[in-house]
């Protein structure tokens, strides 16, 4: 599972973003889960190719916020057993 901040393209990464980065264990449907950016950029395409099919409007927030220098953050929600290797 994957979360998109986007923001809509707009100048700054939503506030829930900034909340993961700082404090990666979250809940989602009541499972638990720990959010990791993806900050390579080899990996990076893969999952925002996969969230554009969900919803076509990421591309328009993709080149607005490249146009402002802005990279939309991806974060992976990694099933909290899993990362703690169980």
């Amino acid at each position: 599972m994957i979360a998109v901040g986007s923001n809509y393209g707009g100048e700054q990464h939503p506030s829930w973003c900034y909340n993961l980065l700082t404090y990666p264990e979250c809940e989602l449907g009541g499972e638990a889960f720990y959010a990791n950016q993806v900050t390579d950029l080899e990996k990076y395409g893969r999952p925002f190719t996969l969230a554009e099919r969900v919803y076509a409007g990421f591309a328009d927030y993709l080149a607005k916020s490249e146009l402002i220098g802005r990279r939309i953050p991806i974060l992976r929600l990694i099933p909290w057993s899993r990362n703690r290797g169980e």
